[in-house]
Protein backbone atom coordinates (compact mmCIF):
# COMPACT_ATOMS: atom_id res chain seq x y z
CA UNK A 1 0.00 0.00 0.00
CA UNK A 2 1.32 3.62 -0.21
CA UNK A 3 0.94 4.16 3.46
CA UNK A 4 3.47 1.39 3.97
CA UNK A 5 5.87 2.50 1.21
CA UNK A 6 5.22 5.46 2.80
CA UNK A 7 6.92 4.38 6.18
CA UNK A 8 9.41 2.02 4.81
CA UNK A 9 11.28 4.85 2.63
CA UNK A 10 10.64 7.58 6.00
CA UNK A 11 12.51 5.06 8.27
CA UNK A 12 15.00 3.85 5.36
CA UNK A 13 15.84 7.93 5.66
CA UNK A 14 15.98 7.99 9.09
CA UNK A 15 18.51 5.35 9.50
CA UNK A 16 22.26 6.44 9.68
CA UNK A 17 23.03 3.06 8.38
CA UNK A 18 21.32 2.86 4.94
CA UNK A 19 23.62 2.88 1.76
CA UNK A 20 24.21 5.76 -0.06
CA UNK A 21 23.34 4.09 -2.92
CA UNK A 22 19.69 3.86 -1.33
CA UNK A 23 19.34 7.26 -0.30
CA UNK A 24 20.45 8.46 -3.88
CA UNK A 25 17.51 5.77 -5.34
CA UNK A 26 15.09 7.56 -2.77
CA UNK A 27 15.63 11.08 -4.23
CA UNK A 28 15.93 10.21 -7.73
CA UNK A 29 12.98 8.45 -7.21
CA UNK A 30 10.77 11.95 -5.55
CA UNK A 31 12.56 13.88 -8.03
CA UNK A 32 12.01 12.07 -11.30
CA UNK A 33 9.32 13.83 -12.96
CA UNK A 34 7.28 10.79 -14.04
CA UNK A 35 6.56 10.48 -9.71
CA UNK A 36 6.26 13.94 -9.49
CA UNK A 37 2.31 13.86 -9.65
CA UNK A 38 2.06 11.03 -7.62
CA UNK A 39 4.15 12.47 -4.42
CA UNK A 40 2.62 15.23 -2.32
CA UNK A 41 4.50 18.30 -1.57
CA UNK A 42 4.72 17.72 1.85
CA UNK A 43 6.17 13.78 1.00
CA UNK A 44 8.48 15.57 -0.61
CA UNK A 45 9.89 18.05 1.81
CA UNK A 46 9.73 15.55 4.46
CA UNK A 47 11.97 13.33 2.28
CA UNK A 48 14.49 16.13 1.79
CA UNK A 49 14.56 17.09 5.13
CA UNK A 50 15.34 13.44 6.13
CA UNK A 51 17.99 12.88 3.13
CA UNK A 52 19.72 16.53 4.09
CA UNK A 53 19.63 15.04 8.29
CA UNK A 54 20.88 11.51 6.72
CA UNK A 55 24.92 11.56 6.98
CA UNK A 56 25.03 9.29 4.10
CA UNK A 57 23.78 11.14 1.88
CA UNK A 58 26.33 11.56 -0.90
CA UNK A 59 27.73 14.84 -1.87
CA UNK A 60 26.17 14.56 -5.42
CA UNK A 61 22.57 13.78 -4.08
CA UNK A 62 23.41 17.06 -1.64
CA UNK A 63 24.44 19.40 -4.36
CA UNK A 64 21.18 18.51 -6.01
CA UNK A 65 19.06 19.13 -3.44
CA UNK A 66 20.78 22.40 -2.66
CA UNK A 67 20.10 23.53 -6.63
CA UNK A 68 16.22 22.37 -6.21
CA UNK A 69 16.71 24.10 -2.90
CA UNK A 70 17.99 27.24 -5.08
CA UNK A 71 15.14 27.11 -7.45
CA UNK A 72 12.65 27.32 -4.56
CA UNK A 73 14.40 30.78 -3.68
CA UNK A 74 16.34 30.64 -1.12
CA UNK A 75 18.10 33.64 -1.76
CA UNK A 76 15.39 35.77 -0.08
CA UNK A 77 16.10 37.93 2.21
CA UNK A 78 13.74 36.46 4.90
CA UNK A 79 13.06 32.19 4.85
CA UNK A 80 10.84 30.45 5.84
CA UNK A 81 11.43 28.27 8.76
CA UNK A 82 11.12 25.25 6.67
CA UNK A 83 13.64 26.32 4.10
CA UNK A 84 16.06 28.19 6.95
CA UNK A 85 16.19 24.61 8.74
CA UNK A 86 17.03 22.75 5.53
CA UNK A 87 19.95 24.87 4.43
CA UNK A 88 21.38 24.40 8.08
CA UNK A 89 20.80 20.95 7.79
CA UNK A 90 23.00 21.47 4.61
CA UNK A 91 25.73 22.59 5.93
CA UNK A 92 26.16 20.37 9.13
CA UNK A 93 25.74 17.40 6.64
CA UNK A 94 29.22 15.96 6.50
CA UNK A 95 29.32 15.33 2.80
CA UNK A 96 28.12 19.01 1.71
CA UNK A 97 30.64 20.42 -0.47
CA UNK A 98 32.94 23.26 -0.51
CA UNK A 99 31.35 25.12 -2.70
CA UNK A 100 27.90 25.03 -1.83
CA UNK A 101 29.68 26.22 2.12
CA UNK A 102 31.61 28.55 -0.06
CA UNK A 103 28.23 30.15 -1.96
CA UNK A 104 26.30 30.08 1.21
CA UNK A 105 28.93 32.25 3.31
CA UNK A 106 27.50 35.31 1.14
CA UNK A 107 23.85 34.28 1.58
CA UNK A 108 21.10 37.22 2.23
CA UNK A 109 20.48 35.30 5.68
CA UNK A 110 22.52 36.13 8.80
CA UNK A 111 21.59 33.27 10.61
CA UNK A 112 22.73 31.09 7.31
CA UNK A 113 26.16 33.20 7.05
CA UNK A 114 26.82 32.58 10.45
CA UNK A 115 26.75 29.06 10.63
CA UNK A 116 28.40 28.56 6.78
CA UNK A 117 31.30 30.72 8.71
CA UNK A 118 31.52 27.73 11.32
CA UNK A 119 31.98 24.98 8.60
CA UNK A 120 33.81 26.84 6.44
CA UNK A 121 37.03 25.37 5.45
CA UNK A 122 38.77 28.25 3.22
CA UNK A 123 40.64 30.81 4.47
CA UNK A 124 40.28 32.94 1.10
CA UNK A 125 36.12 33.07 1.34
CA UNK A 126 36.94 33.78 5.09
CA UNK A 127 39.08 36.83 4.60
CA UNK A 128 36.63 37.88 1.99
CA UNK A 129 33.47 38.06 4.30
CA UNK A 130 36.02 39.68 6.46
CA UNK A 131 36.86 42.37 4.15
CA UNK A 132 32.86 42.92 4.17
CA UNK A 133 32.52 43.86 8.14
CA UNK A 134 31.77 47.15 8.88
CA UNK A 135 33.02 49.29 11.24
CA UNK A 136 30.70 49.43 14.88
CA UNK A 137 28.19 46.67 13.26
CA UNK A 138 26.96 44.43 15.80
CA UNK A 139 26.28 41.80 12.87
CA UNK A 140 30.00 42.52 11.87
CA UNK A 141 31.10 42.03 15.45
CA UNK A 142 29.17 38.33 15.65
CA UNK A 143 30.74 37.52 12.22
CA UNK A 144 34.51 38.81 13.36
CA UNK A 145 33.72 36.65 16.35
CA UNK A 146 33.00 32.90 14.21
CA UNK A 147 35.67 33.76 11.77
CA UNK A 148 38.20 34.11 14.98
CA UNK A 149 37.22 30.66 16.16
CA UNK A 150 37.36 28.98 12.27
CA UNK A 151 40.47 26.59 11.94
CA UNK A 152 41.21 28.39 9.13
CA UNK A 153 41.34 31.79 10.55
CA UNK A 154 45.01 33.40 9.83
CA UNK A 155 47.19 36.58 10.81
CA UNK A 156 46.11 37.92 7.06
CA UNK A 157 42.33 38.16 7.94
CA UNK A 158 43.30 38.80 11.72
CA UNK A 159 44.95 42.29 9.93
CA UNK A 160 41.71 42.75 7.84
CA UNK A 161 39.58 42.47 11.01
CA UNK A 162 41.32 44.62 13.29
CA UNK A 163 40.96 47.28 10.66
CA UNK A 164 37.07 46.95 10.80
CA UNK A 165 36.26 45.88 14.54
CA UNK A 166 37.61 47.56 17.38
CA UNK A 167 39.93 44.80 19.80
CA UNK A 168 38.41 45.71 23.20
CA UNK A 169 35.19 43.80 21.60
CA UNK A 170 36.88 40.47 20.10
CA UNK A 171 40.03 40.41 22.94
CA UNK A 172 38.55 37.70 24.72
CA UNK A 173 38.00 35.77 21.01
CA UNK A 174 41.54 36.75 19.80
CA UNK A 175 43.32 35.15 23.47
CA UNK A 176 42.27 32.04 22.70
CA UNK A 177 43.59 31.60 18.70
CA UNK A 178 47.14 30.11 17.62
CA UNK A 179 47.50 33.03 15.57
CA UNK A 180 47.78 35.90 18.47
CA UNK A 181 51.68 37.27 19.17
CA UNK A 182 52.97 38.81 22.12
CA UNK A 183 52.15 42.30 20.72
CA UNK A 184 48.65 41.65 20.39
CA UNK A 185 48.50 39.85 23.94
CA UNK A 186 50.36 43.38 25.31
CA UNK A 187 48.01 45.96 23.60
CA UNK A 188 44.74 43.89 25.07
CA UNK A 189 46.83 43.86 28.29
CA UNK A 190 47.29 48.09 27.88
CA UNK A 191 43.34 48.20 27.05
CA UNK A 192 42.07 46.15 30.55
Amino acid sequence: SEENRKSVISNLLRNQNTPAEFLTKIYEYIMNPGSIDNISEENRKSVISNLLRNQNTTSKDLSNIFIYLKSKKIQQETLSWEMLRNILLLIRNKNVSEEIIKELCFHKDFRIIEIAIEYCKDSNILLKVAKSLQKQDDRSIILAKKIIRNKSFNEEIQKVILNKIDLKKISQDLLSTKTIDSKMILSIFNDI
